[in-house]
């Protein structure tokens, strides 16, 4: 299989000298929007944008940039996210209107080469040339005629997938300095760079790693200056802002800093190793796997026995009961419908149910008021912590019905409309399943449908999904190819409350056909992987990386996990218990799994870093 080696660089040359009257402002690690909002903010601060960078990490697109104040009113044009062709027209437009480039850098976004740029207006007449998308040998031949022209290279940006191939973006302006470039080079030929005595009096300019076929490599630009310089590389992050720190007390300012992530160290049978470890530390009996990469599914496995006499293996297709991990698919239909008109986020849900409360109770009158979007928040006012959660009180909440039971959602509404709220609705975040289970009327309301008819229709049928469906509170009532549930509770049968025996947890305790769009649904893991390759776990669909979510859902006999981690992998995983005699927390597959995924991902990122003393 191969797998896209993920190339993070960041280049970040501060080009003026600090003195007194300047200061600067900076940010790492944004996203798109974040970085946009940053620039506007700096800009309005009376800073100018002087580098910028991007970089891809896993497939996430990320930025870093510095502003300087140093009271120049310099016209200045900061562009990022532009695909090849956007930024061959950007280059020739600034340059007809009088700007000139100081900074470039080029990074992969959804796998092609985008740029991002700095271009300033400040009527200097300083020669330049920009050569995007070259080769290391086209390069290496531009850095042989700059002298010729009086240019020397300014910045050098090394990019693309390392397996397929590199290629560079680079600045030359005009100069008279002494100077020499090199790239290419192997850690320990970058290294000896600095230790070569015959490079005394010259200081790097701009240093960069990317990756190659051939492993990580380095490009540098050297200037002879006898400013003092600290130069450092294979930098973690830890110890890239230590070191920044301690420079800064001794008076030394970034020069430039560029990172590249590591190349990955295990292929997709760490996430097999991590789940075995997992379930034997927990003797964990049953439980299936499934990874995808970018929206490509890389992994499906399965451990253990349907049934008890260990005669029917599991299937890695096999449905499982997923608990709360139904509730992101809940939030996907109810924002579909918000997409198509049919809803929307501030509509008032209790109005648009109509139903009442039981008679002679008294109704909050907050009720009437939640929204939505409150329910899809967990801020509809109720909190199970401090009160009571009724989706496990089907017998009660009948008996108040006048029913035998167990109680329906309608009746659970109605019972609950009786109740009164902890908080105003919207002021404070409490995990709701009760909310959840309205959103499921709601989606009823509005669709003119069942529940699981809709999304089976609406949100899984069109991602090719077809093991999703209402799971079942009895054994008898199951898919066959649901496994045994298992828990060391017991208790009485909901389900038949006139029958005096006591049931395994799983098996009857409560009501499960009732908790449909909060936690009934069974589902295999693959199938899981395909939603959130097309929606992430807040419902909204999906587009690229760079978001990172996770969904646990947890009922007697069952734990599961969605987990969408920000370099594009995705993993679902689906066990027969959720407790027992160790002790460990079972929330901790999340961890294990995101190690593997950055193993896997390669998303570990080495810094390369200059500092000059003022």
């Amino acid at each position: 299989m191969n797998k896209v080696a993920p190339v993070l660089v960041w280049l970040a040359c501060l080009f003026c000298a600090a003195s007194a009257r300047e200061s600067y402002d900076s940010i790492q690690d944004a996203a798109s929007d974040a970085f946009q909002t940053w620039v506007e903010r700096t800009t309005k601060d009376a800073h100018r944008v002087i580098s910028i960078s991007g970089y891809d990490i896993g497939g996430e697109v990320r930025f870093s940039a510095v502003s300087v104040k140093d009271g120049a009113a310099i016209p200045t044009e900061v562009r990022h996210n532009l695909a090849n062709d956007e930024y061959a027209a950007a280059l020739k437009q600034m340059r007809a209107d009088g700007f000139r480039l100081i900074c470039v850098s080029g990074y992969l976004n959804g796998g092609a080469p985008h740029f991002a740029a700095v271009w300033v207006k400040d009527g200097k007449h300083i020669k330049w040339e920009e050569h995007h998308n070259i080769t290391a040998e086209q390069y290496q031949s531009e850095v042989e005629r700059a002298k010729e022209r009086g240019l020397r290279p300014e910045i050098i940006c090394g990019y693309g997938n390392g397996r397929a191939g590199h290629l560079f973006a680079a600045l030359f302006v005009e100069s008279q300095d002494e100077w020499f470039a090199r790239h290419d080079l192997a850690p320990e030929q970058y290294q000896k760079l600095y230790d070569d005595p015959a490079n005394k009096g010259f200081r790097p300019l701009c240093a960069t790693e990317y990756r190659t076929k051939s492993g990580p490599m380095f490009a540098a630009i050297f200037v002879k200056e006898a400013t003092p310089m600290i130069a450092r590389h294979n930098l973690t992050e830890t110890q890239f802002h230590n070191q920044a720190r301690q420079n800064e007390k001794n008076g030394f300012h970034l020069l430039s800093v560029s990172a590249c992530s590591q190349e990955p160290s295990a292929g997709v049978e760490i996430f097999e190793k991590t789940i075995k470890e997992y379930m034997k530390e927990r003797s964990i009996a049953v439980g299936t796997i499934a990874v995808a990469y970018n929206g490509k599914m890389l992994l499906e496995k399965a451990y253990g026995h349907r049934d008890g006499a260990r005669t029917q293996l599991v299937q890695a297709d096999d449905p499982m009961r997923i608990a709360s991990v139904v509730k992101p698919i809940t939030a996907a239909a109810v924002r579909k419908l918000i997409a198509e008109g049919k809803l929307a986020l501030d509509t008032k849900a209790f109005p648009l149910l109509g139903l009442k409360p039981l008679p002679g109770a008294k109704e909050d009158p907050r009720i009437n008021t939640i929204t939505v979007q409150n329910l899809l928040d967990h801020k509809g006012g109720w909190d199970r912590d401090t009160s009571f959660d009724p989706m496990f009180m089907p017998l009660e909440i009948a008996k108040a019905n006048g029913k035998p039971g167990p109680a329906d959602q309608e009746q659970i509404i109605r019972y609950m409309l009786g109740k009164p709220l902890q908080a105003d609705p919207g002021s404070k975040y409490a995990y709701s399943n009760f909310g959840y289970c309205v959103l499921g009327r709601v989606i009823e309301k509005v669709s003119k449908q069942n529940y699981v008819a809709y999304i089976q229709k609406e949100i899984l049928a069109p991602l090719d999904i077809h093991s999703i469906e209402l799971g079942r509170s009895l054994p008898k009532d199951r898919n066959p190819r649901e496994p045994v549930y298992v828990d060391p509770g017991v208790g009485r049968n909901v389900i038949e409350p006139k029958s005096e025996a006591q049931v395994p947890a799983p098996d009857g305790t409560f009501f499960l056909e009732a908790m449909d769009s909060h936690g009934a649904l069974i589902a295999s893991s693959p199938d899981l992987c395909k939603f959130m390759n097309a929606y992430w776990i807040s419902g909204e669909p999906r587009k690229g990386t760079g978001q990172s979510w996770v969904h646990f859902g947890s009922l007697p006999g069952t734990f599961s996990m969605a987990s969408e981690y920000g370099n594009g992998v995705n993993v679902a995983c689906i066990f027969n218990q959720r407790t027992d005699k160790s002790g460990l927390d079972y929330e901790k597959i999340n961890d294990m799994m995101g190690n593997a995924a950055n193993q896997f991902a390669g998303t570990e990122a080495r810094y390369v870093a200059v500092w000059v003393k003022d």
